[in-house]
């Protein structure tokens, strides 16, 4: 059953893999934040943004907001953004999928026309009520075959990988037993030099997709568990992952 949440907004994030830029929380506490997220199979356990900064953002945020709720719609955020922000992130915390549409579609058409690309994701991709969202939003995938069905179904795919993939296998990756080719997210590979911001293919608007250059973006997998892993080894010789 889709829930309809509103969404917040904040104009700058201290967000190193995003850059700064205009987020927006889906739910106006940190209570809704989670119910929209109820039924994500990464929810109890191997969702960063749960067990990462995000979590403590919302709470310093949800009492601001219920102060100065204005601060927090689209048009202030606007004013206030980074001159050098490109897009927006939906879903910081949040599933898109559960977001009130009427407030949500103002709020794309209000950044869209100030020139800012949307990067958002779905777990709940498979449901009727998220079609809508399938030129807003990434399908959030965990196998190689939900990303295959998310294709199928005409989403982008977004797929978790093992965290050391690009040690075996490279920045590349196959689905459809290789013959579509996805790449590793630049800015895991690069942190620092590369931001969500300078890079955008995750916005389902880029070019790429149209011209069908690009079939899914893998994220290396930086849950808790994966870090506990990663920790084993020398991390100068492993990619950082950004904060959430």
């Amino acid at each position: 059953m889709r829930r309809s949440l509103p969404v917040i907004w904040l104009a700058q994030t201290p967000n190193l893999k995003t850059g700064n830029v205009p987020t927006g929380y889906v739910g106006t506490t940190l209570a809704e934040v989670r119910s929209s997220c109820v039924g994500c199979p990464l929810l109890d356990g191997d969702c960063y943004a749960w067990a990462g900064h995000a979590r403590g953002a919302m709470m310093r945020h949800e009492e601001r907001y219920h102060q100065e709720p204005e601060r927090f719609s689209v048009d202030s955020v606007l004013k206030r953004r980074r001159k050098t922000a490109r897009i927006a992130r939906l879903g910081a915390m949040g599933d898109p999928a559960h977001a009130e549409r009427d407030g949500l579609w103002g709020d794309l058409d209000k950044l869209r026309s100030a020139d800012l690309q949307v990067v958002s994701y779905s777990h709940f991709w498979r449901e009727d009520y998220a079609q809508d969202l399938r030129d807003v939003c990434m399908a959030s995938c965990e196998t190689a075959e939900d990303a295959e069905n998310a294709i199928a179904m005409g989403w982008k795919p977004s797929l978790i990988l093992p965290w050391d993939h690009y040690m075996t296998s490279g920045r590349r990756f196959y689905l459809n037993d290789g013959h579509d080719e996805g790449i590793v997210c630049p800015a895991q590979l690069k942190p620092g030099a590369v931001t969500c911001n300078d890079c955008r293919l995750c916005c389902v608007s880029h070019p790429v997709w149209k011209a069908g250059r690009l079939k899914a973006i893998g994220f290396l997998d930086h849950s808790r568990r994966a870090r506990r892993e990663k920790r084993r080894f020398d991390p100068k010789q492993l990619p950082l992952f950004g904060r959430s």
